[in-house]
């Protein structure tokens, strides 16, 4: 049985058209980016009244202060977010280390527990000094 690929290596067509469509995609953007900042060069600037740079700035320190409350609350959930995975990174390690003990030391106990009492109060001798 062939085994036949599944794309030809030699497929420069359809490579030469992804190739145009980027290129075109970043012409338009450059040109959209030019017609942009030309627009906004060209509109006149229009005197803010008072009132309204007034409204402004209450609503920049408005902003301001919404920002300052997000991120606290942000720096609140991180930190707990910190205690908790640093929790549970603990537990697991204790876990794992219990477990790999446990697995480790009971076919030695099975073991010691098939000796004779006498062998078994010499190793507990033994290991107890």
């Amino acid at each position: 049985m062939v085994i036949k690929p599944l794309e030809k290596k030699n497929n420069y067509s359809s490579m030469a058209i992804k190739l145009g469509f980027l290129t075109g995609l970043l012409i338009l953007g450059f040109v959209a980016d030019k017609v942009i900042r030309h627009r906004k060069i060209q509109t006149p600037s229009v005197g803010v009244p008072t009132v309204l740079s007034a409204t402004t700035k209450k609503v920049q320190g408005t902003s301001n202060n919404i920002i300052g409350q997000v991120q606290d609350m942000a720096g609140q959930v991180l930190g707990n977010a910190t205690s908790t995975i640093t929790s549970v990174a603990s537990d697991a390690a204790s876990s794992a280390t219990n477990f790999l003990i446990d697995s480790a030391t009971q076919p030695l106990v099975d073991q010691i527990k098939k000796l004779p009492q006498a062998d078994q109060e010499q190793i507990k001798k033994n290991i107890c000094n």
